[in-house]
């Protein structure tokens, strides 16, 4: 589809966007040369959701069992 046949449909402020890359948007995508493009798995890899503190997760899950249960943990500390 063209740009010019795209533009029928627009609103007057999405026109002008669209007139200003109008030189720019039927042009083919880029296809990198020197280096093999990225697959599709480790593309996605890169957004994925991550913990950035290792194991709190299991501590708010240790910690809301415990309350859940009643259970009270204490720690005694030795001398010596």
């Amino acid at each position: 589809m063209k740009s010019e046949d795209c533009n029928a449909t627009l609103s007057q402020g999405e026109l002008s966007t669209a007139q200003l890359y109008a030189d720019i948007i039927d042009l083919p995508h880029y296809d990198p040369k020197h280096h093999p493009r990225m697959s599709m798995w480790n593309r996605a890899a890169q957004f994925a959701p991550f913990s950035a503190l290792t194991g709190y997760n299991d501590a708010i899950k240790d910690t809301a069992q415990e309350n859940d249960l009643g259970i009270s943990i204490t720690v005694i500390e030795e001398n010596g």
